[in-house]
């Protein structure tokens, strides 16, 4: 079986680990934040294919978070904040494995801060796209609804039972 190339060295140390970890993150941020601009200028080409990146870097960030998390079982310590720097500290002093920890979860809210903002711009995209879309529907005639998260959702005229049978003039 070939090793993953994406993933540290066997028998990498703990800090080494963590930087790749890191590095993952620090990518998933820039894609992030390349998303955020391409949705801000509308680009759906550009939002097509950095969606199609960050997943692939969320699938490499989410492959060195769980061969960590083995590794950090493996040694005995629990998978905390806690038990990162007491990993950590196996092979650095208590105030490096306390930063390179600190830089981890900051890393980790910082992709969770940007990623919830896309979130924001897409459903303001959203709700733009629909509006847009229910005042063409309803200039062309057809009724329009909203449904239970407020989003104008345009509908088939409602015809009456005369209407249908074509009974009414």
């Amino acid at each position: 079986m070939t090793r993953d190339p994406r993933l540290p060295e066997a028998g990498a140390s703990p800090a080494d680990v963590v930087a790749a970890e890191c590095g993952g993150l620090f990518v998933l941020c820039d894609l992030l934040r390349a998303e955020q601009e391409a949705l801000r200028a509308a680009d759906a080409a550009l939002v097509a294919d950095l969606a199609r990146r960050k997943g692939e870097e969320i699938a490499v960030v989410d492959l060195r978070t769980r061969a960590r998390e083995a590794a950090m079982r493996a040694r005995g310590f629990p998978v905390s904040a806690l038990g990162l720097v007491l990993w950590l500290g196996e092979h650095l002093g208590a105030g490096e494995a306390a930063a390179r920890r600190d830089a981890l979860l900051a890393l980790a809210d910082e992709a969770r801060r940007l990623n919830g903002q896309n979130g924001a711009l897409i459903a303001r995209l959203q709700r733009h796209v629909d509006g847009a879309f229910a005042s063409i529907a309803s200039a062309a005639g057809a009724d329009v609804l909203y449904d239970p998260r407020g989003f104008a959702r345009a509908c088939a005229p409602v015809r009456s039972i005369e209407t249908r049978r074509g009974l009414s003039a």
